[in-house]
């Protein structure tokens, strides 16, 4: 999911209009609302002026007609406008707390390590209930990243009597940068966020754990899914030439003819 599409559930507007684009967990397809499926249910905790709501409603897939039930909740209160104070019955904020089954912020490369995207799944599902172990989550699955391209665990130990001594995430990192120095600067990052998020005295912001997913996002591209980098291929394929063929100054048509672009 996207930044902007998170906020649209962080602005006043109605159920049947104002819910962000979905995609299925299982296809990667568009999420359609079923508007009829919405249900709302006023709270004990309502008061006038301040009406507070249990809502649910069904999302299907447009491809595999797969479903997903989103629950959460929803409140209605006056708000300021100008120099007035105004209230609008139709005027409601409504926010999710669940998914079933969770629905994907970001897509995993398929090549990504079994641990790593469980454990990036389960931070998609608290995401919307629990931010701080969202991102602690999130945390854990750079730790994850690590055993899976062989970071060492422990080193050997200047204590007595105890041989090696467990390695830090940060120390982890910094061995893993020997070996991939930007993905690690990223992974630092998120590093950094999950820290945050470890401690419940310090307020989390919803604009960290959506930089701590797009930093995520771009890491594990990066590693399981490169994008085709055409300048690198044509140095690399220059240099093997040393220069005798410049890849885009020529081609060689079906027939075996060369031309001139």
């Amino acid at each position: 999911m996207k930044a902007e599409h998170y906020f649209i559930w962080s602005c006043v507007g109605y159920e049947d209009t104002e819910f962000p684009e979905l995609h299925c967990p299982v296809c990667n397809g568009i999420l359609a609302y079923d508007r009829e499926s919405f249900t709302r249910i006023e709270t004990p905790d309502s008061s006038p002026g301040r009406e507070e709501y249990i809502i649910s409603c069904r999302f299907c897939c447009n491809d595999c007609r797969n479903q997903v039930i989103m629950t959460g909740s929803g409140y209605n209160e006056n708000y300021m406008y100008g120099t007035g104070i105004y209230y609008d019955p139709g005027r409601i904020l409504y926010m999710p707390s669940f998914f079933n089954p969770t629905i994907y912020l970001f897509q995993i490369p398929p090549k990504c390590p079994g641990p790593v995207k469980k454990e990036i799944e389960r931070s998609f599902s608290l995401f919307w209930d629990d931010i701080h172990s969202c991102v602690n989550k999130l945390r854990q699955a750079v730790e994850l990243l690590m055993d899976a391209h062989k970071i060492h665990k422990t080193a050997l130990s200047r204590k007595p009597g105890k041989p090696r001594s467990r390695l830090t995430l940060h120390k982890r990192i910094e061995l893993f940068k020997k070996k991939n120095q930007k993905v690690g600067e990223i992974l630092e990052a998120i590093k950094w966020i999950g820290n945050k998020g470890s401690h419940a005295d310090k307020q989390l912001l919803v604009n960290e754990a959506m930089d701590a997913y797009a930093l995520l996002e771009h890491a594990l591209n990066e590693l399981y899914q490169p994008k085709s980098d055409v300048f690198y291929d044509l140095a690399r394929q220059i240099n093997k030439k040393k220069g005798v063929r410049s890849l885009s100054y020529l081609r060689r048509s079906d027939s075996g003819r060369i031309f001139r672009m």
